[in-house]
C-alpha cells in the first residue's frame, strides 16, 4: 500500500482516460492536509505537469461549524491563507485534541480574502432556511456544492439545490465529494472512518458511505453527470480561476526577537 495519497492521485489521473488540456484538483481537508502538501510535494505546490496536461493544486479546507451548515473555504491570496490558518488555530485551541470548534461568527471575523462554498446537509429544508444567514455573514459566499451521490434521488436533489441557490443569489458548483482516488480504495476509507469514529466495520452501519463512488472522475464523466446543469461545471472552473494563492508563496519566517534598541540579537 502506497502511504502517499497525493502521489496515488497524481499517478491515477495520469491515465489516458483523464487526458485533457487542464485538470483542476481541489484539495479538501483540514490545515494538516495543506501542511502535508507543502512538506511532501514541494515540486507540486502550485502547478505540476503530468504527461501532456497540467494539474493545479487549489488548497482549501472544510469547516464544520457548530451553529451553521458546513463550508468549503479557499484562500484567495497569501493574506487569506494566513486568516484561514488563524481561524483553524482558534477552533483547535477551544476543543479537545483532534476536534475543532468554529462558529459562523468566527468565520465572519476571518472571512476577508477567503472564498466560500456552502455544503448542504442531508435535510435540504433546513439548509434552505440557513442559507440566508450564511449569505448575510459571508459576502464572498456565491456557490452551493452539488454532488452526485448515487442514492436514487440525485436528479431531484440537485434540481432542488439549484432552485435554492438561485433564489438566494448563488449558483450550484459541481463537486464529487472525493474521499479516495480510485474505487478500490474504498475499503481503506472505511477503515479510516472506523478509526475516526471509534467503531468497528461490523458496527459502523450508516457511518460508512453506501457505495464506492467517492472517487475521482474524468472531466467527461463529470460533464455527463451534470448535463442538466452545465452552469455547475462552468462554476467550478470559474471558481478555481478566481483563486490566486499558491503554496509557493509560503516561506519560513524567523520569529522577530525583542532586543534593546541599537543592539542586534547576536550582540544581546
Amino acid at each position: 500500500m502506497n502511504p502517499d495519497p497525493l502521489t496515488d492521485i497524481i499517478k491515477f489521473v495520469s491515465q489516458p482516460r483523464f487526458a485533457t488540456v487542464a485538470f483542476w484538483l481541489l484539495l479538501i481537508g483540514s490545515i494538516a492536509v495543506a501542511a502535508y502538501v507543502f512538506r511532501r510535494m514541494p515540486e507540486q505546490r502550485s502547478v505540476g505537469h503530468v504527461g501532456n496536461w497540467i494539474i493545479r493544486l487549489v488548497v482549501g479546507c472544510r469547516l464544520d461549524l457548530t451553529d451553521a451548515p458546513s463550508l468549503l473555504a479557499y484562500p484567495c491570496h497569501r493574506d487569506g491563507y494566513g486568516r484561514l490558518s488563524r481561524l483553524l488555530s482558534l477552533g483547535k485551541m477551544r476543543a479537545d485534541k483532534g476536534a475543532c470548534e468554529i462558529s459562523l461568527a468566527d468565520v465572519s471575523e476571518h472571512a476577508e480574502g477567503i472564498a466560500f462554498i456552502a455544503w448542504p446537509q442531508e435535510d435540504l429544508a433546513e439548509f434552505e432556511a440557513d442559507l440566508p444567514r450564511l449569505r448575510e455573514a459571508l459576502t464572498s459566499l456565491r456557490h452551493v456544492a452539488a454532488s452526485w451521490l448515487y442514492r436514487g434521488d440525485d436528479n431531484a436533489r440537485i434540481e432542488r439545490l439549484d432552485r435554492i441557490a438561485r433564489s438566494h443569489g448563488c449558483t450550484i458548483l459541481a463537486t464529487n465529494d472525493v474521499h479516495y482516488h480510485a474505487p478500490e480504495k474504498r475499503p481503506l476509507q472505511d477503515v479510516v472512518t472506523c478509526i475516526r469514529e471509534k467503531v468497528t466495520l461490523t458496527t459502523a452501519g450508516y457511518l460508512l458511505n453506501p457505495n464506492a463512488e467517492r472517487h475521482l472522475k474524468s472531466p467527461e464523466e463529470m460533464t455527463r453527470l451534470f448535463g442538466r446543469w452545465a452552469h455547475a461545471i462552468s462554476a467550478t472552473r470559474e471558481f478555481a480561476d478566481s483563486l490566486n494563492f499558491s503554496l509557493n508563496e509560503l516561506r519560513y519566517e524567523y520569529p522577530r526577537q525583542t532586543v534593546p534598541d541599537g543592539r542586534t540579537p547576536q550582540q544581546h
